[in-house]
């Protein structure tokens, strides 16, 4: 991991859901196991999924992502 990581819970993303999108934060959460050093992914509900950065550059990371599509 990295040494600036910050926690990537399932109670932080029901907190950003409930004050950014409160109409979908009683969907269920999963996370999902993965490999990857920078993001943690979590299911929500049974159709959408949520990337939640573990460190400031992998948030960079997703606003570059962001743009580029």
């Amino acid at each position: 991991m990295h040494e600036n990581d910050r926690p990537a819970t399932s109670s932080v993303l029901k907190s950003l859901l409930r004050d950014q999108a409160p109409e979908l934060a009683d969907l269920p959460l999963r996370r999902v196991a993965s490999g990857g050093t920078d993001n943690v992914i979590f299911r929500l509900g049974a159709d959408l999924c949520a990337r939640l950065p573990r460190h400031p550059e992998a948030a960079t990371l997703c606003l570059a992502e962001r743009q580029a599509l």
